[in-house]
């Protein structure tokens, strides 16, 4: 029975080989086509270079004139003073009353006790918010003086907070004058001044 159905299927087997052997010589068929010819090119390897004649530049230059040299700067004679030519004393006259601070004809003394007096004050920038919306105020500072005169440990107690960060940079500028007791520069504690922010009119 087997054998009888491969008996029966071989010339349909065979039949579709062939077709399909025939499909793929069709497909892989070239047809030749004679190429063009290529051209002939003349390649010239060496080049002639042409020379081109460089026109002569006119290379005549002038004798340049001497000059004569400037005279030379006068001589200056100049006197060499001493180092120690500075009077020893210097004659002030008649000195006024200055309470306190002692002057004699070839001194000068710093009294031994003083309170401390300002120098520089730096006014406060106005805070550009507040003052868009037209708001005055002021602030209590109380601050320290060291005994360089400069300002320390400063706090600000405003109307407004918006001026405590103005009013605290304004008295950090200031300078005073140092506290002095006993003949020496001494700190002075708990400062405090009034600073106002007011709009001009």
């Amino acid at each position: 029975m087997r054998i009888a159905r491969l008996a029966a299927g071989m010339p349909a087997a065979a039949t579709v080989t062939f077709f399909l052997f025939l499909g793929m010589m069709t497909l892989i068929t070239v047809e030749y086509r004679e190429e063009a010819p290529i051209p002939d090119y003349d390649l010239d390897i060496f080049p002639t270079v042409e020379v081109i004649d460089e026109p002569v530049r006119d290379r005549d230059i002038d004798t340049v004139q001497p000059v004569e040299p400037p005279p030379p700067p006068p001589r200056i004679n100049v006197a060499n003073a001493a180092v120690d030519a500075a009077p020893a004393s210097v004659d002030l006259g008649g000195l006024p009353d200055l309470g306190g601070v002692e002057l004699s004809q070839t001194s000068f003394a710093m009294p031994d006790n003083r309170d401390e007096t300002p120098i520089v004050r730096i006014p406060p920038e106005y805070p550009p918010s507040l003052l868009a919306r037209n708001i005055e105020g002021s602030c209590l500072v109380t601050y320290d003086i060291a005994a360089n005169g400069q300002p320390f440990n400063v706090a600000a107690n405003c109307t407004n907070a918006g001026f405590v960060r103005a009013a605290e940079r304004s008295v950090q500028g200031w300078r005073f004058n140092p506290r002095r007791e006993g003949g020496e520069n001494v700190v002075r504690s708990g400062r405090q001044t009034t600073v106002t922010f007011e709009i001009d009119a």
